[in-house]
């Protein structure tokens, strides 16, 4: 994705891929090994702006349109898929809860969608399974009446996560936990629709550079006197894949120029998760053996890839949404059950 209209988002976007390449991608096995990132590096990325990367200013954070912070999410994920999501400490949707409280701004918070949560008038009962924060100071819950916010919610280290793990994991379990509401419906739907480009942007990322971890593996490994790119079996493999990518990059970017269609967005959402996983899987596929290994980048690709496309509702809420506005009545999908 290349949305940049001048030379301050053209700054922004090279600073993205020079962190990536000399900070993260040599060391992402390390951090996924520690299960953290260095506090160094935490503040070497809130020092460059990345950490203030928010869809509106406020609260310390820059006025940036859509395009251009995911395409500095989605360049930073290149590198490392995890670090946008471990380097910061706030994450999607944290600019409308510090305008309710700003000195949340220094300490960890996260984001979810309430799905299988019950909010009463005596408080929230209910499982988040897996939060990617070693610790969760603040949890801000979006729902279809409003955006709510958890104060020292009671988290729970979780068991080692299939991907993301140089972010660790928590559990959060909730029963009859006090909240307090800080926005509407307007204000949850908004936060949701920075959840799923912040998503979308760090899938596009990782499937991106798995593809071509796979392709340059196939130009240079030989088989039966040619390289296996040559072969016509994974060529087309791999034509496809580049094929659905760059498709999955342009409904993306059309959705994200569509700020009066949410449904579009959570539409791309769903479809960039669904051809991240495939151009993943491909990949390691491409490389036979070598692409299960642990020391082979596109294995974590492949592991991360997943667990982000989970993240927020997942896939799930965002077809259940799409289908709820193309079909114009709520729960679309339990009415035709």
């Amino acid at each position: 994705m290349e949305f940049a209209n001048d030379d301050e988002d053209s700054v922004l976007l090279g600073a993205a891929a020079r962190f990536g390449a000399d900070r993260l991608r040599e060391n992402e096995r390390a951090f996924e090994k520690a299960g953290s990132y260095p506090t160094e590096l935490v503040a070497e990325y809130e020092e460059l702006g990345f950490a203030a990367l928010r869809l509106d200013e406020g609260h310390g954070g820059s006025d940036m349109s859509r395009g251009i912070a995911a395409a500095v999410w989605s360049a930073l994920a290149e590198a490392d898929p995890a670090a946008p999501l471990g380097l910061d400490r706030l994450g999607p949707a944290a600019r409308d809860v510090l305008e309710a409280d700003g000195g949340l701004a220094e300490q960890s918070g996260a984001f979810e969608v309430a799905r299988d949560l019950s909010i009463g008038a005596k408080g929230v009962s209910g499982i988040v399974p897996f939060v990617p924060r070693a610790k969760v100071d603040w949890l801000a819950l979006a729902t279809r009446d409003g955006l709510f916010l958890l104060r020292e919610p009671p988290a729970h280290a979780t068991e080692r996560a299939c991907g993301l793990q140089a972010c660790s994991g928590v559990t959060v379990v909730l029963d009859q936990t006090p909240f307090e509401q800080v926005g509407g419906p307007e204000v949850a739907r908004r936060s949701i629709d920075e959840a799923r480009i912040f998503a979308g942007a760090l899938m596009l990322g990782a499937a991106r550079d798995a593809h071509a971890a796979a392709t340059e593996y196939a130009l240079e490994r030989i088989a039966f006197g040619k390289p296996i790119a040559h072969h016509q079996g994974l060529a087309f493999q791999l034509a496809d894949a580049a094929t659905e990518l760059q498709a999955a990059e342009l409904l993306f970017g059309a959705a994200l120029s569509r700020e009066d269609r949410p449904e579009l967005l959570a539409n791309a959402h769903a479809f960039v998760g669904e051809v991240a996983l495939r151009v993943a899987e491909r990949s390691v596929q491409v490389l036979g053996g070598h692409g299960y290994l642990y020391d082979h980048r596109v294995e974590k690709r492949m592991r991360d890839i997943r667990s982000i496309a989970s993240l927020w509702g997942g896939a799930t809420d965002s077809e259940t949404f799409a289908a709820e506005n193309v079909l114009e009545f709520p729960d679309a999908l339990e009415a035709s059950t």
